[in-house]
């Protein structure tokens, strides 16, 4: 597990590198629940539900794969197309 520790007033922020995050929710897609993954890898219920969430992947009608970050991304793109339409 590769994480940063930002230091930012009283609190400190741990930012887990992109491969953990994928492997957590690998495992959440493998039938293990978040509490039992937060509990295993001492991060919180919410860093691994975000985890989830983001990194979670859907598969469309042509069968290709993205992750609701890569939609978010996708979108913004058409947006900004549109906009110069």
């Amino acid at each position: 597990m590769f994480y940063c520790i930002v230091r930012r007033s009283f609190r400190t922020i741990k930012r887990y590198d992109e491969d953990f995050k994928m492997s957590i929710v690998s495992l959440h897609e493998n039938g293990r629940s978040i509490n039992s993954l937060a509990r295993e890898y001492g991060v919180s219920v919410s860093t691994v539900a975000k985890c989830t969430k983001l990194y979670a992947s859907v598969s469309t009608e042509t069968g290709e794969v993205f992750t609701a970050k890569q939609i978010k991304v996708l979108q913004k793109r058409n947006a900004i197309l549109e906009k110069k339409i």
